[in-house]
C-alpha cells in the first residue's frame, strides 16, 4: 500500500511539473532536467504533507462549546463538550447541588469526594476510546475536574 501511495505522489508531481514546464520552456533538454530536479525536490515535501494530512484525519476529534441543554439531550456528544467544560472552569468552586444542577447526577461515586461521569465512546486513531469525567470535591466544593481516557 505504501508503494502505491509513494508512486502515486511521484507520478502526480512528475506530470504536474511536465505540464507546467511545457508551457514555459521550449527546449527539451532544459525542460527535462528542470522537470526531474523539481520532482526530486518536491517529492519529500508532498510525501510528508500526505502523511501529516493522514494523521490529522485519523486523530481529529470534534469539539463543541459546553451547553447545559445539549449536555442533557445529546449524551453521546458529551465527550465533545467536556474540554470546554474543563477549560472554562464552570464547575470550579461549585457545591454538589450546583454540580448536579449543571451536569446531572454522576454515573458512579467512588466516595463522597469523587464523582465520575460517563462521557461515552469516541474514536482514537484506528481504535476506540472510553471517556470519563471525574469531579473531585474538597470541603463540599469542587477542587478538581479531569477527563480520563481509556484506550481500547
Amino acid at each position: 500500500m505504501v508503494i502505491v501511495i509513494f508512486f502515486s505522489i511521484a507520478a502526480f508531481i512528475f506530470f504536474l511539473f511536465m505540464w507546467i514546464l511545457k508551457n514555459y520552456i521550449k527546449t527539451d533538454t532544459t525542460r527535462r532536467i528542470l522537470m526531474w530536479a523539481a520532482s526530486i525536490l518536491f517529492f519529500p515535501i508532498m510525501y510528508l504533507a500526505f502523511i501529516g494530512l493522514t494523521f490529522w484525519i485519523i486523530l481529529y476529534e470534534p469539539s463543541r462549546v459546553f451547553n447545559k441543554t445539549n449536555w442533557f439531550e445529546l449524551k453521546k456528544e458529551r465527550n465533545e463538550m467536556v474540554d470546554d467544560l474543563i477549560e472554562s472552569k464552570i464547575l470550579e468552586n461549585k457545591s454538589k447541588t450546583e454540580v448536579i444542577e449543571l451536569i446531572g447526577r454522576p454515573n458512579s461515586a467512588d466516595s463522597l469526594s469523587k464523582w465520575t461521569y460517563d462521557l461515552g465512546m469516541s474514536t482514537s486513531g484506528l481504535g476506540f476510546e472510553f471517556n470519563y469525567l471525574e469531579v473531585t470535591f474538597g470541603k463540599d466544593l469542587v477542587t478538581k475536574v479531569e477527563k480520563f481516557e481509556i484506550l481500547d
